[in-house]
């Protein structure tokens, strides 16, 4: 099989589930994890209004943007970035729970968000949000957030490409996404709800995801390791929970990235 995103021949076999089957990347420069063939894009939206959005009458399976998550990635962005005078963009933005906690921090915030449901709610509630990234100007931003949306994307490289171009000179990109060398990962395999989700497309590792931000222009970032805690956790959960985070052992990715360069093409 021919990895979809560097195309070297010599992907294999990696979950082989009752509607499709992932492949992962054997190449040392990729190692990503991919769906083949992806859905076309008539069932990518039935699977969305199914389970993400109630008000297209699916059920909520897969969300997770809950408000506690969000207001502590924008006090840790305060923290390394200072939000204060930054525009801020959340790609991804569903109803718009991250954009609430980030704008009285800082200078503006706005969204991409290609549902429509998901967007008309952002809107309704003042935000400035958009179906696609292009509708934004060049250099429009100092951070571009994406929290659970590359795994999403037809072509992450193609796509971080053109958010690269939207970022002002110095500015950041932050990322969040699976992270397939977790306990969780390790102990659950095929029955995971991240390779289980099917609207994910795409699956990575430190490795892998570092490959794929070089490949888009940006630096390989660095992981960050700051705890984030779920209000659902109890207090042994929620100590094991720290601990696999500072490992690099819990479910998620978290990269912060610059540009290669510093600065935008």
């Amino acid at each position: 099989m021919e990895c979809r995103q560097c195309e070297h021949d010599g992907a294999v076999e990696w979950f082989v589930l009752e509607q499709r089957t992932i492949y992962r990347c054997m190449q040392t420069d990729c190692g990503v994890g991919f769906v083949d063939p992806q859905p076309d894009d008539d069932a990518l939206a039935e699977l969305y209004s199914t389970h993400y959005y109630p008000e297209h009458g699916g059920d909520v399976v897969y969300d997770n943007s809950t408000v506690s998550k969000m207001e502590q990635h924008v006090r840790a962005f305060d923290r390394e970035l200072g939000l204060t005078s930054k525009s801020v963009l959340d790609f991804g933005c569903g109803h718009g729970v991250f954009l609430d906690a980030a704008r009285p921090h800082t200078a503006s915030v706005a969204g991409v968000e290609f549902d429509d449901v998901g967007r008309s709610a952002a809107q309704a509630r003042g935000f400035d949000v958009r179906k696609s990234i292009e509708e934004f100007a060049p250099h429009s931003f100092d951070l571009i957030y994406m929290n659970d949306v590359i795994e999403h994307l037809r072509d992450p490289v193609d796509e971080l490409g053109v958010l690269r171009s939207r970022l002002r000179p110095d500015g950041r990109l932050f990322v969040v996404t699976m992270n397939m060398k977790s306990v969780t990962a390790r102990t659950q395999g095929a029955k995971w709800g991240i390779v289980t989700n099917p609207t994910h497309l795409w699956f990575y590792d430190e490795r892998s995801l570092s490959a794929t931000l070089r490949r888009a222009g940006f630096e390989s970032g660095a992981v960050q390791r700051w705890p984030v805690t779920f209000d659902h956790h109890g207090r042994v959960r929620a100590t094991a929970q720290r601990l696999l985070q500072r490992a690099g052992l819990d479910g998620s990715l978290r990269v912060l990235t610059r540009p290669t360069g510093g600065d935008v093409a």
